[in-house]
């Protein structure tokens, strides 16, 4: 079979190395016969007949220049939809019919010399051939193929900001007037539609576009406009919120990891999920939700792995029921800076660099300590039920018909970009709060962006009564009150060298959390200790006189008298103990506070509780630490 190469549905319109016009050329002069006006086509071929590395070599000088959308992605090559940026891998099978059809690149097998009725002159008519399996898989695994195709790491929906390698030129944004600050800045642009080496980067053609020219009070006062009837628990949540909006969106401008953000919530319809898929949708269009497990944790490092694998932007874990939250591979994910996992249903391995922004919402959720620490709370307290609420006339409300207007999306585009450039102008300030631990750079600009817009403080200290790490808060408490109650005042006469030691032991402490109703889950209120009285191993009271009078309180012995408002009877049930709570409680405390731990009383003095390595679980050592009072930073 032949074909023309006027045919229209052959010709290509990228400049090329006119490889088909030149051998005709070079057959034309040998047959003696005249120049044709097919040789002043620059159509592009590869000649299938020639040894493999010849047809590889070939190939891969087409795709090497970039023009045709071929890109590598991890260790991936492929495709990127322009208009969906749904990322598509090349198979040898696919490379076969995508060649010729998608980028005019002919495969040929020779040429036939034949008569052109029209001008009556004899022309070299190229075969059309067709690769092979084993050479379109052949091109696919060359490493030259793959050094010299251009990378994609990220695929944006909207033009999102990047810094350049390229510096400012020194001159304050806001003054026009020369600013030495800026000399060592570099220089912050929107990405413009299309693939961008610098910054590996492909942004959908055709993507929603938005105003680039809003000024920061615009830009904050339809911010808050969106925000400001949310039951938000106090001031800095709504910063919070602020930050993980403008962590999706700006996510080019920091390097590393993003700390999870979990919207909090007292009652369900409180909106914890239309602020979270506010973030995402301006940005992706969408938000897919991610399952999660408390008692599977390997469904949670499959939600995980998929989102490596699909080198994700955002994973977000929605409406999880009451609990406490921990995962080790959710640990490990926030950080890490890479993810390596099997590909599911093969035994290949997959390895690539972690981007996501981690997601939570739920109502009534607890942290553990390492999730804490990773963590930003949105802490919102409703007083009323979704149905009893009443909203002002000029809500604004995340409603469907808010997510499915593009105007809408538009503008919270525009505001967002609005404050980035606010903090570019200013100098690009850096928070004066310290910065987040394992999210130093992230640090240095969302929270920093917040702050330059007179948003709030994102990083302030969280400390809700019912929400996120509530042991970790209790156990500060409980150690302050032990401080207050359980060790006397430093000995005049002792030499102020020397730690004053003390011990306490572990009924006192318990005595301690229970007058100051602490941890009540494990170690009960007082009422229901005495509750238990004349059950089976439940609370025993000790009789004054009896005959373990010696013992105030907890041993086992006398029988119980008539239950009252015995001060006695109060003061043995404040610190009696079951034999799983003296278990648990002696290993929690000894863990969380008594390992040698420094701790900060009221009146800012520091302590050492319990020392490394110690076994006694019954009691603890205590010393008062002068040395340090000033040096130890507060908790």
């Amino acid at each position: 079979m032949s074909i023309h190469l006027d045919d229209d549905d052959f010709r290509h319109d990228h400049p090329g190395s006119g490889e088909l016009a030149g051998g005709l050329a070079t057959l034309r002069e040998q047959a003696g016969l005249p120049a044709t006006e097919d040789e002043a086509l620059r159509v592009k071929c590869v000649k299938t007949k020639l040894p493999i590395h010849d047809v590889v070599r070939k190939v891969v000088s087409y795709m090497a220049t970039g023009e045709y959308g071929l890109y590598l992605r991890g260790r991936e090559i492929g495709t990127i939809d322009e208009l969906t940026g749904e990322w598509k891998v090349m198979t040898p099978g696919r490379l076969r019919t995508w060649l010729p059809m998608q980028c005019g690149i002919m495969p040929v097998e020779g040429f036939e010399k034949k008569r052109n009725d029209k001008t009556d002159v004899v022309e070299w008519i190229p075969l059309y051939g067709e690769l092979q399996l084993l050479q379109a898989s052949s091109i696919l695994e060359s490493d030259d193929l793959r050094d010299r195709l251009p990378v994609v790491e990220h695929i944006h929906k909207v033009k999102l900001p990047v810094f350049r390698k390229a510096l400012d030129a020194g001159i304050n944004l806001l003054t026009g007037e020369p600013d030495d600050r800026r000399k060592s800045f570099r220089k912050m642009e929107l990405l413009k539609q299309g693939y961008d080496k610098e910054s590996k980067t492909f942004t959908l053609r055709g993507s929603l576009d938005y105003d680039e020219d809003w000024d920061e009070e615009r830009s904050r006062l339809h911010l808050v406009k969106i925000l400001q009837y949310f039951p938000w628990a106090e001031n800095r949540s709504m910063a919070v919120q602020f930050s993980a909006m403008l962590t999706l969106f700006a996510a080019r401008l920091f390097g590393g990891r993003s700390p999870m953000f979990m919207w909090n919530a007292n009652l369900p319809g409180s909106g914890k999920s239309r602020l979270a898929q506010l973030c995402v949708h301006a940005v992706h269009g969408s938000a897919a939700r991610a399952g999660f497990s408390y008692e599977d944790k390997n469904e949670v490092r499959k939600e995980l792995d998929a989102c490596a694998q699909a080198f994700g932007p955002y994973v977000f874990f929605d409406d999880l029921q009451r609990g406490k939250v921990r995962n080790e591979h959710l640990h490990r994910w926030l950080t890490a800076p890479d993810w390596s996992c099997r590909v599911m249903g093969t035994k290949e391995l997959f390895h690539g660099p972690l981007y996501a922004a981690t997601l939570m919402t739920g109502n009534e959720l607890k942290l553990n300590d390492d999730l804490e620490r990773r963590t930003l709370v949105i802490d919102l307290f409703s007083r009323t039920t979704a149905r009893e609420r009443v909203l002002p006339d000029d809500v604004l409300m995340l409603d469907e018909d808010f997510f499915a207007d593009d105007a809408a999306r538009s503008q919270v585009l525009s505001a967002l970009w609005g404050l980035v450039q606010w903090w570019d102008r200013l100098g690009r300030p850096l928070t004066k709060e310290k910065l987040l631990d394992s999210f130093e750079s992230w640090s240095r600009v969302v929270p920093s962006i917040v702050a330059a817009a007179s948003l709030g403080n994102a990083l302030a200290p969280f400390d809700a009564p019912d929400a996120g790490n509530v042991e970790g808060r209790e156990m500060e408490t409980l150690m302050k009150a032990i401080f207050r109650e359980l060790v006397p005042a430093r000995p005049a006469d002792l030499p102020p060298e020397e730690d004053h030691v003390i011990t306490v032991t572990l009924q006192a402490v318990v005595g301690v959390a229970r007058r100051n109703r602490l941890f009540q889950d494990k170690l009960w209120t007082v009422e229901a200790v005495l509750e238990t009285e004349g059950d089976k191993n439940g609370f025993k009271y000790k009789k004054p006189g009896g005959v373990h009078s010696d013992v105030p309180f907890g041993e086992e012995g006398d029988e119980p008298t008539p239950k009252g408002p015995d001060p006695l009877r109060t003061r043995q049930a404040e610190i009696w103990m079951n034999y799983s709570m003296r278990s648990w409680f002696g290993k929690y405390f000894k863990s969380k506070a008594a390992s040698g731990r420094f701790w900060r009383a009221a009146d800012r003095e520091v302590f050492e509780v319990g020392a490394r390595g110690g076994n006694d679980l019954s009691k603890v050592m205590i010393r008062r630490k002068p040395s340090l009072t000033e040096t130890v930073p507060s908790k």
